[in-house]
């Protein structure tokens, strides 16, 4: 929150500025502590745009991509919670909600078109969650209305 109040007071002047944050799914098995700080980060998205209204020129929103295959996940997080919790790879990605258009993970590189996407288009998303998925369905990366997986 102090980075945004640092850099609001100067994009509200211009007329001009996006603020986006990062956040994912809450309430996933194996993550509560996780989970807490993306509900803080989702309060104050809604919060801040209803602070400083529509029509100011800035756009504040949140991005939220889901589950992306990124080295934290892949290399880190998922071997470490099999070997805690004692579960196979197919119980733990079991636990964890399905990416819309995907079969697995998102990959990452999908992750950031989306994101690209939204902060080109962040007065559309103003005081929103915002996912890639519609973006990427329409760009031709994914297809939403079958389980195929991501196009090549």
């Amino acid at each position: 929150m102090a980075a945004i109040q640092d850099v609001l007071p100067g994009m509200l002047e211009r007329k001009h500025g996006v603020i986006a944050s990062t956040i994912s799914m809450e309430g996933m098995a194996f993550a509560s502590a996780y989970s807490v700080a993306k509900v803080g980060l989702r309060s104050m998205i809604h919060s801040v745009p209803s602070e400083i209204g529509p029509d100011t020129g800035v756009s504040v929103f949140a991005f939220s991509p889901r589950l992306v295959g990124t080295s934290l996940v892949v290399d880190h997080l998922a071997p470490g919670l099999r070997t805690q919790y004692k579960i196979s790879l197919a119980e733990l990605m079991a636990k964890v909600p399905a990416n819309p258009g995907y079969e697995g993970l998102m990959p990452p590189e999908h992750c950031a078109a989306g994101y690209v996407h939204t902060i080109g288009h962040a007065n559309e998303y103003h005081g929103q969650i915002a996912a890639p998925f519609d973006a990427l369905d329409r760009a031709g990366i994914i297809d939403l209305n079958t389980d195929a997986s991501p196009a090549d």
